[in-house]
């Protein structure tokens, strides 16, 4: 007898009583842009190049080894293209997972240089003090000035560039 969608997915749900999670943080390196949508707000496009890919690949390789160092008996690894799950002996095949970022689930954050910080007004939006170039009292103090990603959460950056920069204004 073959199983329905919906009971693969209903048996499958029994198991999450079992599952275990870890993220990786992989420090991407392309460039996207914003534009304006045909609304005519902005519109974020983005997408991760090849080498970024095989960095995120292999941190996904990573974290199964580790699963698997814990006493993990399987991996599901949520890569369109890849079996729902792998055994242990199977983890190798992470190795050759598809390099589409389409097919991976993941979920990418801290987007960084919208409104770059830089001496050149032609290059960038704002001076190192967050003043926006060219308009008098309009500042930036969020991670869009910074020029490029630190590959760490930037909370404290950001807090700490905000606060500098308001200490300037005030002086």
């Amino acid at each position: 007898m073959r199983c329905t969608q919906e009971q693969v997915k209903a048996e499958r749900l029994t198991e999450f009583r079992h599952i275990a999670m870890r993220v990786q943080a992989c420090r991407a390196e392309s460039v996207g842009e914003v534009k304006s949508a045909l609304d005519g707000k902005p519109a974020v496009h983005y997408t991760l190049d090849r080498a970024d890919m095989e960095r995120f690949r292999a941190g996904m390789y990573l974290v199964a080894q580790t699963h698997v160092a814990a006493g993990a008996r399987a991996i599901l690894p949520s890569i369109f293209g890849m079996p729902y799950k792998l055994l242990p002996n199977e983890i190798d095949k992470l190795k050759d997972a598809p390099l589409d970022p389409r097919a991976y689930v993941s979920i990418l954050s801290h987007l960084f240089g919208g409104c770059t910080m830089g001496k050149d007004p032609a290059r960038s939006v704002c001076d190192g003090r967050g003043r926006v170039h060219g308009y008098q009292g309009l500042h930036i103090a969020d991670a869009s000035a910074i020029p490029s990603n630190l590959g760490v959460n930037p909370q404290h950056t950001i807090m700490a560039m905000a606060r500098l920069w308001a200490q300037q204004m005030l002086d």
